[in-house]
């Protein structure tokens, strides 16, 4: 997997008390996109609460931030927190958040 980004309301900090954690793997590649399950059940046993986890791989997530301002994914980037990987949006979590 290349990058794990944070989004919506924990990543906002919209929210005092988190409900779920939305997360975007981004492969570098193609990817398995069969591994979604997988990545959200070792994602809630980590942390204890629900998951949701989106997966993409590196080159649709570049075509739909850059080229589709009203895409989903260019929705996700604005508020993104980078947890893991090489793909930098926000460096942190917003204070308070988590």
């Amino acid at each position: 997997m290349g990058t794990v980004l944070l989004f919506g309301s924990l990543a906002r900090g919209d929210t005092a008390t988190p409900g779920d954690i939305d997360l975007i793997a981004i492969d570098d590649g193609l990817g398995d996109y069969g591994r979604r399950a997988e990545l959200q059940q070792r994602a809630q046993a980590v942390s204890g609460h629900a998951v949701d986890v989106m997966v993409t791989d590196a080159p649709e997530w570049a075509t739909r931030t850059t080229g589709v301002p009203c895409s989903m994914e260019a929705l996700i980037a604005k508020d993104a927190v980078t947890l893991a990987g090489p793909l930098r949006i926000r460096p942190e979590v917003r204070p308070g958040a988590i």
